[in-house]
């Protein structure tokens, strides 16, 4: 799996003294490691290690190169189209070495897990499960019409938990989605393309998402919620990344989620039940299936969810 500057910035574990990071957070780039000399041709797409006084030296433009700089040096002194995380000096070159090559490693195992999950038509969730292992921060997935379809989070005290099992297929309240209707900021986020932060004013929490869009319909929304630890620079290459293998599995699955009735799922377990219904409810369902009210029949067939 490639990397990007970001991504390393946010996973190395040698301390980092400044950064000077002018790629684009989404893109990931950077395939290999060098160490840098004299006698070489500066390479492309690389994580380079390097000295303070060597890189002084005359470069040409190093675009798509990351620059592992051990001791100070000045942001004119940078190679134009270059990152750059400087680490004190004194530090080891060969533990740096180490420490990013164990960044690649994280996250080839990653990859081999998303990529062993698709192979599995494993459930959506399980991708969830994968990143939020490394994020740490809840990840959850809304249909078009603010169902919950899936949810991913760390074990804790469920006075401390973002979900529950039992909110899985659950909209959310009718009171929270009246006033997202009149909330300015989030109508605005109906119309983001890349991954964006949608600010903690609503929610008392920062929410990094992303619009998933089948031909151009949006169709769900995959979020990163702020909550475990802050957002890192990296979380927006991340949630794209995870975004990719959801997209394939839910076309894959042939799940369109816009289309399903809102109180569908209520109306159905409250007539099993016996128990009395909202009838402006069971009206919405109907007109949404359009069947008749005055309809004497019903046929249906219901399939186990794979989130049950």
């Amino acid at each position: 799996m490639y990397l990007n500057s970001y991504m390393a910035k946010d996973y190395m574990q040698t301390k980092i003294l400044r950064t000077f990071l002018t790629s684009d957070r989404l893109e990931r780039r950077l395939a290999e490691i060098h160490f840098y000399t004299r006698e070489m041709a500066l390479p492309t797409r690389s994580f380079i290690l390097i000295r303070a006084e060597q890189l002084t030296e005359s470069f040409p433009a190093a675009e798509s190169v990351c620059f592992l700089c051990i001791g100070n040096v000045r942001k004119e002194e940078l190679p134009e189209g270059a990152d750059l995380l400087i680490f004190e000096e004194g530090t080891d070159i060969l533990e740096l070495y180490k420490d990013i090559q164990n960044v690649f490693l994280l996250f080839e195992q990653l990859e081999q897990t998303m990529n062993h999950l698709f192979l599995e038509e494993a459930p959506l969730n399980s991708y969830g499960d994968a990143i939020m292992a490394i994020t740490r921060n809840p990840v959850c997935l809304y249909s078009e019409d603010m169902r919950l379809l899936f949810f991913s989070e760390q074990k804790k005290e469920l006075k401390y938990r973002l979900f529950l099992d039992s909110d899985i297929n659950h909209y959310l309240p009718d009171s929270d989605i009246e006033e997202l209707k009149i909330d300015k900021e989030y109508n605005a986020t109906m119309d983001a393309i890349d991954p964006a932060i949608f600010s903690a004013n609503h929610w008392g929490y920062r929410i990094l998402y992303y619009n998933i869009r089948f031909d151009g319909v949006y169709v769900a929304r995959l979020m990163f919620c702020e909550t475990d630890r802050p957002l890192n620079d990296s979380d927006d290459c991340l949630l794209l990344y995870l975004a990719e293998y959801i997209s394939h599995a839910m076309r894959r699955k042939n799940l369109t989620f816009n289309n399903h009735p809102r109180y569908l799922d209520e109306c159905i377990q409250k007539l099993l039940l016996r128990e009395e219904v909202n009838p402006s409810h069971l009206a919405s369902t109907f007109q949404d299936l359009g069947w008749q009210t005055d309809d004497r029949f019903l046929c249906a067939v219901f399939l186990r969810s794979q989130y049950a």
